[in-house]
């Protein structure tokens, strides 16, 4: 065995026995960052939840589908969080190198005129041919858990990133979910007000024949042309809205508006809607679900390990120094050939630096304290959308109902009272009071059903996407570990 190999296993071994210095991290407890034991709103009934992260499925509408699915695979905000997730794997990758030795070598070939003499028969003023060729080694030794916690905060940044991608699919697909809806919404207003611009019109002519006919006034066909026109001014500005919408939806998924409109016309003017069942439980791990949630938990977790690598930086470090190199110097005819090698440890030691390192712990400390902040932050927004959105979707369901049954009577209305005007039973003042309470109650059962969609999709946001407790896991909010964020050697 050559000298020095012996030493140099001997640091490896004491190396790798070394202990990791700063804090051990620790999920924050439910308690600490200020999650409720359950929820306060009631479960939304007669509606069923999709129980996987494929929640728009259960709207059962095949355009929705594939509008998200091109989103997903043409989202610029997908991309730039994938080319997050590789940065992040590479630096990973970068962090671990640090567990293994350097390897470095090293050649050159000098050629000069010298003028001094290798032999004695050596000529001054000869050319001189020097060859030289070697190889280096450094190895840092992990002896205080630098690198092991460098590589514990890497792991948890690259998980936080992971995270935070899932939460921009999470958005991307709530948002043309949202806008898909409203699109059908206003799909349904257009042709419900180009039904009523009908009705306005018939309505014109009859008044105009009965002003002819001497059995009106004039001045009736004047109100009844202006509400011709009131009714298509109401149409112009849907159709406008219509248009924005398919906008919207062009840019979320980045398909060509013709695309986009020939899919939307396979199912024209349908509004999505959930099929009607009840809700069994929604688990308060749901918040442990959310991915913005879960990405502030491993940006904890991260900054809890750049606690560790600022003390374990005060801490000695020891190296492990090897070279080995020839060198051949060829001269007048002359040759002389050297070997080196060498091996050993290097220690050192940080006897003063004004404070520095001492800056840099409390540094990583107060990191951390801004990480729990935002944790604790986050935790509590994510508490209120799950509130707001079990509250939205119970009500929407209720506001659904009323707004159905008033719409079928106030059709029945309308219907009646424009027999009563043709046989001449009712006034024209009477049927255009009744027109205004059907285009009201239209509009307001198009409002309801929007609400409800929209209710849902929120919902699903809220809770990360989808909600589902894994068989033998406790129903807590958040892991039940305390945090206990101290240092040990």
């Amino acid at each position: 065995m050559r000298p020095g190999v012996v030493p140099g296993l001997s640091f490896a071994a004491l190396a790798l026995a070394g202990c990791a210095v700063g804090p051990d991290y620790r999920a924050p407890a439910a308690s600490q960052v200020d999650a409720p034991p359950g929820w306060h709103a009631p479960l939304p009934r007669d509606t069923q939840a999709a129980k996987n992260n494929r929640w728009w499925d259960l709207f059962g509408d095949p355009v929705l589908t594939s509008l998200i699915a091109d989103a997903d695979k043409s989202s610029p905000t997908v991309a730039l969080a994938e080319g997050r997730m590789r940065e992040a794997r590479a630096l990973l990758d970068a962090t671990r190198s640090s567990y293994f030795p350097v390897l470095t070598g090293t050649a050159g070939a000098t050629r000069s005129n010298g003028t001094g003499a290798v032999s004695n028969t050596a000529e001054s003023g000869a050319v001189q041919n020097q060859l030289s060729a070697g190889l280096s080694l450094l190895w840092d030794l992990d002896l205080f858990g630098r690198t092991r916690r460098g590589v514990e905060g890497g792991n948890a940044r690259l998980e936080s990133i992971a995270a935070d991608a899932l939460d921009a699919r999470v958005s991307l697909a709530a948002n043309v979910a949202l806008a898909y809806a409203q699109r059908r919404q206003c799909e349904a207003l257009l042709e419900q007000d180009r039904v009523d611009l009908d009705s306005r019109m018939a309505t014109h002519r009859l008044t105009a024949d009965k002003v002819n006919a001497g059995f009106a006034a004039p001045a009736d066909a004047l109100r009844t042309e202006a509400s011709v026109a009131e009714g298509r001014a109401t149409l112009q500005g849907v159709q406008g809205q219509c248009a924005q919408l398919l906008n919207q939806l062009v840019a979320l998924t980045g398909t060509p508006a013709r695309s986009v409109e020939a899919r939307l016309g396979i199912r024209h003017a349908s509004i999505p809607l959930p099929p009607r069942a009840s809700i069994e439980e929604i688990p308060a791990q749901v918040l442990s679900q959310r991915p913005d949630i879960a990405s502030a938990e491993r940006a904890l977790a991260a900054a809890s390990a750049d606690i560790g690598v600022a003390v374990a930086s005060r801490y000695p470090s020891i190296q492990l120094l090897g070279a080995i190199g020839r060198d051949r110097l060829s001269l007048g005819g002359a040759t002389m050939r050297v070997e080196t090698w060498s091996f050993g440890p290097s220690l050192s030691v940080p006897l003063f630096d004004a404070g520095f390192g001492a800056a840099q712990v409390e540094a990583a400390r107060a990191r951390y304290d801004q990480a729990l902040a935002l944790y604790r932050q986050r935790v509590r927004i994510a508490v209120q959308d799950v509130e707001d959105s079990l509250v939205r979707t119970d009500v929407a369901l209720e506001r659904e109902r009323s707004a159905a049954l008033a719409d079928a009577r106030y059709q029945s209305y309308f219907q009646a009272k424009e027999s009563q005007y043709k046989l001449g039973a009712a006034s024209l003042l009477d049927l255009e009071d009744a027109r205004r309470l059907t285009v009201g109650s239209r509009l307001l059962l198009a409002s309801a059903q929007l609400e409800r969609a929209q209710a849902w999709i929120s919902l699903y946001r809220a809770a990360g996407g989808a909600w589902q407790r894994p068989e033998g896991e406790p129903n807590a909010m958040i892991a039940t570990t305390p945090v206990m964020p101290q240092d040990r050697p």
